[in-house]
């Protein structure tokens, strides 16, 4: 290890960092989302609301819905992959950089070139992660589709029924437009309050993709830095302080090992390999190095409570309760 004269201490990096909440440039990502919402209510619209008036079968109705839901997911999906393949190694690299940067600000003799071979399959491995992330979104949406179809009252059976009262003369005004209501507050239910389904709550197309996009991002940023630290020869990190009081705040200001190795710190991986610890969480991992910690920085920073080790966000969340 490598120490230069007369540098500050191990809490330097944590100083220059701590009130930078990462803020990745997501609105492109979410603009294709939200407009592909649109089409996708529009179709659904035109499709089940226009063609029931004229009365086609509904096996043709599901058939070219499906084929247009699809078409429609098919060009987000290759949008969605530029926006990828831009913004994850960006986003990593951003991690390495502050990382060189916080080494070389507490005083750790670090080289500042960056070797990219040994960072491209870290960034093909989260480029991958996010794409399926997407992905299922993008499935639930055709499963969304689908239950639609069902839910509405243009079922076969349904239909037969519906043709047998336009033959009486039955259904007219007012009754095609109740028809017509229904059908559009089903679009509503589906693709208005959300097609995705995580934890038992809804997400609209645009609110899943900010989701995944922040969250992976700052998996990328992680990730970045942890390639960055164990490339220079530095195996402590330190989770970010921001004042929470939720579950990431057993974490705050906490280091952790990431080799797992130390046998004075917890390794990383009893915190999952350390933030985002939850979607849209601020929380980033920074350089520590002992030699140039204080003792008071260092007994500080192995305040982690045991039990808080290795368990699920929404039990750290308990806890937290418990606690306040």
């Amino acid at each position: 290890m490598k120490v230069l004269e007369g540098t500050r201490t191990g809490m330097a990096i944590a100083h220059r960092f701590l009130h930078r909440e990462m803020e990745p440039d997501v609105s492109e990502l979410v603009k294709l989302y939200r407009q592909a919402a649109k089409d996708l209510r529009e179709t659904a619209q035109r499709r089940l609301v226009k063609d029931a008036r004229k009365l086609s079968s509904e096996a043709r109705r599901s058939r070219l819905l499906l084929q247009e839901v699809t078409e429609i997911l098919g060009e987000l999906d290759a949008q969605a992959d530029v926006w990828i393949a831009k913004n994850i190694p960006k986003q990593y690299m951003k991690g390495v950089r502050e990382a060189t940067q916080g080494l070389t600000d507490i005083g750790f003799d670090v080289e500042t070139d960056i070797k990219p071979g040994i960072h491209r399959e870290a960034v093909e491995a989260l480029v991958r992660s996010m794409q399926t992330e997407l992905e299922i979104g993008q499935a639930r949406i055709i499963q969304s589709t689908q239950r639609l179809i069902r839910s509405t009252q243009l079922e076969a059976a349904i239909d037969k029924q519906v043709t047998r009262e336009v033959a009486l003369g039955t259904i007219e005004g007012k009754a095609g437009t109740a028809v017509s209501e229904q059908i559009r507050q089903v679009l509503v239910d589906e693709f208005g309050e959300g097609p995705v389904i995580i934890n038992g709550r809804h997400y609209a197309l645009d609110a899943y993709s900010e989701l995944v996009a922040r969250t992976k991002m700052a998996e990328a940023h992680s990730a970045g830095t942890i390639m960055r630290n164990l490339e220079a020869g530095n195996d402590l990190v330190m989770v970010s302080s921001h004042g929470a009081d939720d579950g990431c705040s057993f974490f705050e200001g906490q280091i952790f090992s990431i080799s797992g190795t130390s046998e004075k710190y917890p390794a990383l991986s009893d915190i999952d390999n350390g933030p985002p610890f939850h979607p849209n969480c601020i929380h980033r991992l920074l350089p520590f190095v002992e030699d140039l910690a204080t003792e008071r920085e260092i007994e500080r920073g192995t305040k982690v409570p045991a039990s808080a080790l290795n368990k699920t966000h929404a039990e750290l969340e308990r806890m937290a309760r418990k606690a306040a």
